[in-house]
């Protein structure tokens, strides 16, 4: 006769819950709050803080850390005592005043995040305690969950433990950060940096993943700044040198490339010439492997040239020395453009930032161009339109240097080379002569295997 009366009021209920959800926030902007703070405590520290209201208790944490001054627990002993020890257990017992208590703990611990200070360790040690007491309140059993699952609240602990579920999550990096409880700007807190370098000391197998590498380039700006320049170095070294003597693919090494010559520009023409590098201090293996791929890079620019501006045999050189560069053999290579290739290599390369070039003031015509390259020891110089391959020992000081600006090319042909021909010629440079029957090519192959121990099949240095 009579309807069933509901057993509860659902959407009441459901109201209830939308209302204790807990959502993402950011920390309040805390440089000016922490000086009034402090201020405060400071004029109520002669009554023994009677007259403190209790939100300003709740905020200490902000005013916690403030620059080069001391920290609040040395000028404030006994307030900062009474607020860990007394004020603060009351108020986390206290469902509906939890949050409001915890939440200046955690956004301060991640803002003021440091490893050496024995001060942080310290209230790090104090908010880790103020988790241990049971609490109904949502936002204080988040904050135990990332206490459990990353030990967060443990300075020494947390780093790797974060960084792996940021790399390894497959969301975004904001969608990965708002999983673990993160507002999108933590990447910029100092423990965002310090996550980010813990990231960086996963070791090669994880920095040699692409998908992992696109993260952490991304991750690394912020816009066209770099987000942590005291990792400058640390970001260079593990990515690059997990390459260092061994291929990448195509796609990691042109990824890596861009971003290394955009943002710390041509390892190259490091110099006292040439300032703004951003090198300084980054090892010699990944230096090395930025060098190999960018010689990889200039030969291909070499042979696209030659193709240009006529080059006849162009296929050859390009079969020849990609070659040696597919075995690992070339170390280095630089490229001296006339005006005309210049002005090729312009319309060629506008979008490769990795295309730097030296430039002919004198001593060569318009469409010549010449390629130096480093392998074992010698420096060959290979001059394109029926120029002639020279070759010198490295220490020899006549030798081409590789990377400057401007070239003279009667300079560059005046040093007497190795002999290319035991003896048999007059000139002992090589011109390039029966291409088609890979006459050059042998003997060149046979010079570079004298003097160096390295050998190709005819199948790899011919068409």
């Amino acid at each position: 006769m009579f309807a069933v009366l509901p057993s509860g009021f659902p959407k009441l209920q459901f109201a209830v819950q939308n209302l204790r959800k807990i959502s993402i926030e950011s920390p309040p902007d805390v440089r000016a709050l922490g000086v009034r703070l402090r201020a405060q405590y400071k004029s109520a520290r002669a009554s023994g803080y009677k007259g403190l209201l209790m939100s300003s208790m709740r905020k200490i944490p902000f005013a916690y850390f403030m620059d080069v001054q001391p920290c609040l627990s040395e000028l404030e002993s006994v307030l900062v005592n009474r607020y860990w020890s007394d004020v603060l257990p009351i108020a986390m017992q206290q469902a509906r005043r939890s949050k409001r208590w915890y939440s200046p703990i955690f956004f301060t611990y991640c803002q003021q995040f440091h490893l050496q200070s024995r001060d942080f360790l310290d209230f790090a040690s104090k908010a880790l305690m103020a988790l241990n007491l049971q609490s109904d309140d949502l936002y204080v059993q988040r904050m135990q969950r990332l206490q459990k699952d990353m030990s967060f609240f443990q300075p020494n602990r947390v780093g790797p433990i974060l960084a792996n579920a940021l790399l390894e999550s497959s969301k975004t990096m904001s969608q990965a950060l708002e999983a673990n409880f993160l507002w999108p700007e933590f990447v910029d807190t100092p423990m965002g940096e310090h996550t980010f370098s813990c990231a960086l000391d996963l070791g090669p197998n994880a920095m040699m993943k692409p998908d992992l590498i696109e993260r952490m380039l991304k991750w690394s700006r912020n816009g066209e700044q770099p987000r942590y320049p005291a990792l400058r170095v640390q970001l260079a070294n593990a990515l690059l040198v997990p390459w260092h003597g061994i291929g990448a693919p195509e796609a990691t090494k042109t990824q890596l490339v861009n971003y290394f010559v955009k943002h710390y520009r041509d390892p190259r023409l490091l110099g006292p010439g040439n300032p703004g590098h951003q090198w300084q201090g980054v090892s010699q293996k990944a230096i090395d492997t930025m060098r190999r791929w960018l010689a990889g890079d200039t030969l291909r620019g070499f042979m696209q040239i030659l193709e240009r501006t006529a080059d006849s045999i162009w296929r050859y050189r390009q079969k020849f020395w990609m070659a040696y560069y597919d075995a690992g053999h070339i170390e280095e290579a630089w490229l001296v453009l006339g005006d005309e290739a210049a002005l090729r290599a312009r319309q060629l390369f506008t979008n490769q930032p990795s295309m730097t070039y030296g430039r002919f003031t004198g001593g060569a015509t318009a469409q010549q161009s010449v390629l130096l390259l480093k392998m074992g020891g010698l420096v060959f110089s290979e001059w394109s339109h029926n120029g002639s391959l020279r070759a010198f020992y490295d220490r020899n000081p006549s030798a081409p240097s590789l990377y400057a600006k401007f070239y003279n090319g009667n300079e560059l042909r005046e040093p007497v080379s190795l002999d290319f021909h035991d003896g048999q010629n007059m000139k002992p440079q090589l011109t390039h002569a029966a291409s088609d029957y890979g006459t050059w090519q042998r003997k060149a192959r046979d010079f570079i295997n004298r003097e160096t121990g390295l050998y190709l099949g005819d199948k790899a240095i011919t068409l």
